[in-house]
């Protein structure tokens, strides 16, 4: 009789055991997607990391920049759940798209000159959380 009691008591001891782990995992599973949610990279970041990432690959751009005397912009292009676009019109005229996954900054790079290239995919890669102060 005490074996029976014993056991059955083990039985609900690991069971609620089990109850209670799933709903711990449950909880940090929520927690996990909201912290997710709250790193997606904003366009005004992603736009200001593109920014510092052209002046720290090329610190002449920035006396470019503040001359006046080149055209050159930045730009959101576009903004979807998986993916921010960053155009970059050069002072050559050429179009520099960045591709970013708002989760993990993850970014690839296309360029485009009007009238003489397609826009193709370069071997540059980044990421932009790099790059966001």
């Amino acid at each position: 009789m005490k074996k029976a009691v014993v056991i059955a008591m083990l039985v609900v001891l690991v069971t609620g055991i089990a109850v209670c782990g799933s709903k711990k995992d449950a909880v940090n599973t929520k927690e996990t997607n909201e912290i997710n949610k709250d790193e997606r990279i904003s366009d005004e970041k992603a736009l200001e990391a593109i920014k510092n990432y052209c002046i720290q690959t090329n610190p002449e751009l920035e006396d470019m920049v503040n001359s006046k005397d080149y055209t050159i912009d930045w730009k959101v292009e576009s903004s979807e759940e998986d993916q921010i676009v960053v155009a970059y019109r050069s002072y050559t005229a050429a179009i520099v798209r960045y591709y970013i996954h708002p989760l993990s900054g993850e970014t690839y790079v296309t360029e485009f000159v009007p009238g003489i290239t397609e826009e193709k995919r370069t071997d540059e890669t980044l990421n932009v959380k790099d790059y966001m102060e």
